[in-house]
């Protein structure tokens, strides 16, 4: 058991504190594997180090990403030390016996698939699991979880805004999210200012920013609307929807279809759930990259995804970098 502060190896699970003065969260049989590094990690990949704010499908998100690199990891070793070993031993049969060598080197491809096929049988971490462990990380004061998303907070308008009317002028579109919570995503980690945009929910969240929406809709007659909902039943009556206020809606929310064209989400095994998943499940970075760039280029998410060649790419390490390559595309763009 490490300690997240000082990095010490505790060589007695037993005790709850580090000589630090760090006190362990998860102790014994109750934290089912989970330890403080381990949850602290998952809340830096999923805010990037406390830069951005996150929601929990985000959050486990990148436990599971975590999890698929630290297998990765492991089978990398294991068929190292596999391939190490047959070697070892078919030089020794080609020494000694000769006619044994080729029955080894049948063995050496047949052991590697076993590895390789234990892998893939590898179930995704438990979704409850990871609400258990927020819940005693929250009770435990365990920190790095400022920026999570959990309800909705945006109901008033800050009071410290630096401009009185900063949404009654400059705004190029709206923008309306199927769930309240994804409006604070947006607006809290800057969507809305990058892309001039009024970002409200479909059950009219926040009331302040929809009765602005509203007044601009009646200014400027051609003004763009745009929708971003998940891949599930909902969603897709959301999209079902052509026309609001007399204006043509452009649908840019995720299907089935997309997210089987994202295999960097393959650690989640959304097949199991017939693809039906958040909008949300995206890393926010993914999510910013590739919707900006939808709406800059009112393109769908499926011809961006194709352009940057994320759906061709097998290798899990690329595809990350695929995503992070389609970032700066669009930060150039920007510049």
């Amino acid at each position: 058991m490490q300690c997240p502060e000082c990095g010490t190896q505790q060589k007695n699970t037993i005790e709850s504190r580090c000589r630090c003065g760090y006190q362990f969260i998860f102790q014994g049989k109750t934290a089912q594997g989970m330890t403080d590094i381990t949850f602290r990690r998952i809340l830096q990949r999923a805010g990037q180090g406390g830069i951005l704010h996150f929601t929990f499908p985000q959050l486990y998100t990148a436990w599971c990403q975590q999890h698929i690199e630290e297998k990765y990891s492991l089978l990398r070793k294991q068929l190292i030390a596999a391939g190490g070993l047959l070697s070892l031993l078919s030089a020794g049969c080609f020494f000694f016996f000769g006619w044994l060598a080729g029955l080894m080197s049948l063995f050496s491809l047949v052991i590697p698939w076993f590895i390789l096929r234990k892998y893939h049988q590898l179930a995704p971490p438990s979704l409850e699991h990871l609400k258990n462990s927020l819940k005693k990380w929250q009770a435990g004061n365990g920190g790095g979880d400022e920026t999570l998303l959990l309800q909705p907070s945006l109901h008033s308008p800050p009071p410290d805004s630096p401009e009185k009317d900063i949404f009654d002028y400059g705004v190029e579109k709206i923008i309306i999210v199927e769930r309240p919570l994804l409006v604070d995503l947006l607006v809290k980690n800057g969507f809305y200012s990058d892309h001039n945009a009024l970002i409200f929910s479909r059950d009219g969240y926040p009331d302040y920013i929809t009765q602005r929406a509203q007044r601009l809709l009646k200014l400027n007659s051609s003004l763009p609307i745009y929708i971003l909902h998940d891949a599930s039943e909902a969603g897709m009556t959301m999209s079902q929807k052509k026309k609001l206020a007399g204006r043509t809606v452009i649908d840019l929310g995720i299907n089935q279809d997309d997210l089987k064209k994202m295999p960097f989400l393959d650690a989640l095994q959304l097949h199991k759930k017939d693809y039906k998943a958040p909008l949300d499940i995206l890393p926010y970075p993914v999510l910013a990259a590739i919707f900006g760039e939808a709406l800059r280029e009112k393109r769908k998410i499926s011809e961006i995804l194709k352009e940057w060649g994320v759906e061709k790419t097998k290798n899990p390490f690329l595809r990350i970098l695929l995503n992070i390559i389609g970032s700066q595309k669009t930060q150039k763009k920007e510049m």
